[in-house]
């Protein structure tokens, strides 16, 4: 709780629930950066090994526009599916 007559500030570092469940959770985020001829394939094999959040994953990332791998997507992939839908 803040001090008086001061609004309460949202935590910008909260993170879901569900997250604490994600298989990326045991690994460090320097091994989820791809090698340039396969975009996102490590993350994605983890999150494709019975990620038990991996519905919940993708939709966080589709509505807050997140960068990376989230969901076993790309934001390329994410974007695509997008414009398909509104096209």
């Amino acid at each position: 709780m803040g001090p008086p007559g001061r609004p309460e500030l949202p935590d910008l570092f909260a993170r879901p629930a569900w997250m604490a469940q994600g298989l990326c959770r045991w690994f460090p985020t320097i091994e989820f950066v791809p090698p340039a001829n396969a975009p996102g394939r490590d993350a994605k094999e983890v999150c494709h090994s019975g990620c038990p959040v991996l519905l919940e994953c993708l939709r966080y990332a589709v509505e807050n526009d997140e960068v990376g791998v989230w969901g076993g997507t790309t934001q390329l992939e994410r974007r695509a599916a997008r414009r398909r839908k509104a096209g």
